[in-house]
């Protein structure tokens, strides 16, 4: 009994023990299928990124309707099953496959369009040529080394000492602009065929680019209208406009180009301020002074009197003429003490009175000042008729040499010999508001803008360098390349060509390394 009591027991623990396995392997198999199932499912959400737009940052080159319907389906279905995702990222690939999109990253050359005057892809041979040519860094070195030779042709150019272009210097300057100008038309052709005509990322999208154009076809306009024999001067004035192409292609230059442009509205309200202080100030002189600075002094002769005969009679220069002040006024220069005239180191105190003590001679030197003594209104206004406070026009001329501090002096003391002793306070307030105060305020509004449009342009020239993948410029040797000076620059580039050549040794003496190594291995 005993015997066969443990035998029952043992079978009971085999059992047990049995059991237990069963349910471990069992245990075991269903954690191995819920590990390979959320492995699957990790395996499709890893690859969503590439056809999901939603969650790509990448997502520019996907179609927007695309994106919205996948971003909806998410939202609605709480989570995406593999079938989906791949559906879905199938159908938005293979419909953005014949899109001609702007920057797409599966053409050839990402930064342009897909295709070019509607019909030139990027994988013909036309177009692809020339893509290859605009891209090349030399393309814009030799554009811009003939920019600087048009430069000096139109320095050399003479129209007023050879009109007719007769003279050899005159056929040969002639000779470099025509050729000049069919390296421009050549240039845009080319840009034209690579980049497009209109659109976004297009060669007329570019401000730059449409100068360049409206260059072409004038010098186009003008070869056409030699042949009717036409005045041509108003045309051939658009020449001078071909160094601005240069602007685009000096990173400090544009950027200060672009500064003037940014801050013109704001200038704006700074120049209307302008306008205001010109205003006021201009309608106080013209209802001061008006007519004042004409004021001189002359002679008035009763009726029973005539001047002698004098055989020579000596006129003196109108700039010696003396502005004076009228009875009514308190100006600084009356004509009843007016100084002795003088003819350079002679002083003249003689008479020109009949009877006199003082008779003129043939050798004497009559002091006429001394008769002026009637101030009226009749000669010109100082400096040949420019200065006045006549009308507002000419107020607001002599405002403006006041403000710039150019001869206003000269103009305070005519106002004041005319007028007052104290309208030196009008020109002192002019001074203060126009030169230390409306100046300095068009120079904050530069300087405050100055910060935002060099940082956008910067921003915008390294977008065109990854774009073209052009090295043309010394500026664009680094990756960020801030306009400096020229010897700057050129040290920049001479440590950018030297950490190229390090590199270079570097990787050959890895390689020969590697190679001994190689040898060393098969020979043991």
């Amino acid at each position: 009994m005993p015997y066969s009591e443990s035998q029952s027991d043992v079978d009971n623990e085999q059992k047990c023990s049995s059991s237990k396995i069963k349910r471990n392997i069992q245990q075991n198999m269903a954690d191995k299928s819920n590990a390979t199932t959320k492995q699957i499912q990790l395996s499709h959400i890893k690859r969503r990124p590439s056809t999901n737009s939603a969650f790509n940052d990448n997502s520019s080159q996907f179609s927007d309707a695309c994106s919205f319907r996948k971003s909806k389906n998410n939202r609605t279905n709480g989570s995406v099953s593999p079938s989906t995702v791949e559906s879905s990222g199938s159908s938005c690939s293979d419909g953005d496959s014949s899109s001609s999109s702007y920057g797409d990253t599966n053409l050839p050359f990402p930064g342009f369009v897909q295709f070019s005057l509607k019909y030139l892809s990027q994988e013909t041979k036309p177009r692809i040529w020339c893509l290859r040519l605009i891209t090349n860094p030399w393309f814009e070195r030799v554009s811009m080394l003939v920019i600087l030779l048009n430069c000096v042709t139109l320095g050399m150019y003479q129209p007023c000492v050879d009109d007719a272009c007769v003279t050899n210097r005159c056929k040969i300057l002639q000779i470099f602009d025509d050729i000049i100008f069919a390296f421009f038309s050549l240039e845009m052709t080319i840009k034209i065929v690579a980049m497009g005509a209109y659109g976004k990322g297009t060669y007329l999208a570019d401000s730059w680019n449409r100068l360049d154009f409206f260059i072409v076809l004038a010098g186009a306009l003008e070869y056409c209208l030699q042949v009717e024999n036409l005045n041509l001067t108003a045309i051939r004035t658009i020449r001078v406009l071909r160094p601005l192409r240069a602007i685009n292609r000096i990173p400090s230059m544009r950027i200060l180009v672009m500064l003037l442009l940014d801050t013109l509205p704001m200038l704006g309200n700074v120049l209307l301020l302008c306008f205001f202080v010109f205003f006021i100030f201009g309608i106080v002189g013209v209802q001061l002074w008006e007519g004042i600075l004409r004021q001189r002094c002359v002679i008035k002769l009763p009726d029973n009197v005539s001047a002698p005969s004098i055989s020579f009679y000596y006129e003196f220069s109108k700039e010696q003429d003396y502005i004076c002040s009228k009875p009514e006024d308190s100006g600084m220069h009356l004509c009843n003490n007016l100084p002795p005239y003088r003819i350079g180191p002679l002083l003249c105190n003689d008479s020109a009175i009949p009877f006199s003590e003082n008779l003129p001679t043939r050798k004497s030197c009559v002091n006429w000042n001394q008769y002026y003594t009637n101030c009226t209104q009749l000669g010109n206004n100082p400096f040949q008729g420019t200065i006045s406070f006549d009308n507002i026009g000419l107020a607001w001329v002599a405002i403006f040499l006041v403000i710039s501090l150019e001869g206003w002096t000269d103009i305070m003391y005519y106002v004041q010999d005319a007028h007052s002793f104290w309208d030196w306070i009008y020109f002192v307030l002019l001074i203060v508001i126009g030169s230390f105060f409306m100046i300095n305020l068009c120079l904050v509004v530069i300087a405050t803008q100055f910060s935002e449009t060099k940082k956008r342009e910067m921003e915008r020239m390294r977008q065109e360098r990854a774009r073209f993948t052009s090295t043309s410029t010394l500026a664009s040797s680094t990756n960020n390349s801030e306009p400096t000076t020229c010897y700057a620059e050129i040290v920049k580039y001479i440590a950018h060509l030297y950490r190229r050549f390090k590199r270079r040794i570097i990787k050959k003496l890895r390689l020969y390394k590697y190679g001994c190594y190689v040898v060393l291995y098969s020979m043991h």
